[in-house]
């Protein structure tokens, strides 16, 4: 009788969880920073509207002489509001 050579291919269980806990260990490190990087984005976003906002009403005090009023509000870096030295061109865009 003839013996049969069976090579065995595959994983075995002992490898197979190995590199589940690998995995598993990577990704708690790894997905918290990915996941952060939108809240990133959008908090630099806000700083830099604020930037821009900012500059815009130092422009508009600048030409006009005084801050926009309360009741004038941020439109008024927009549209004018009839103020003597306004930018025609506005100092934000909408």
């Amino acid at each position: 009788m003839k013996q049969k050579n069976y090579s065995k291919h595959g994983f075995t269980l002992v490898e197979v969880m190995i590199v589940m806990v690998i995995i598993g260990l990577m990704s708690t490190f790894i997905v918290p920073r990915i996941m952060d990087r939108p809240e990133q984005a959008r908090r630099l976003k806000a700083q830099a509207d604020i930037k821009s906002i900012e500059s815009a009403l130092h422009l508009f005090k600048t030409d006009t002489g005084q801050y926009p009023t309360t009741s004038q509000g941020l439109e008024a870096l927009v549209t004018d509001p009839g103020i003597r030295g306004y930018n025609p061109g506005g100092y934000l865009d909408r």
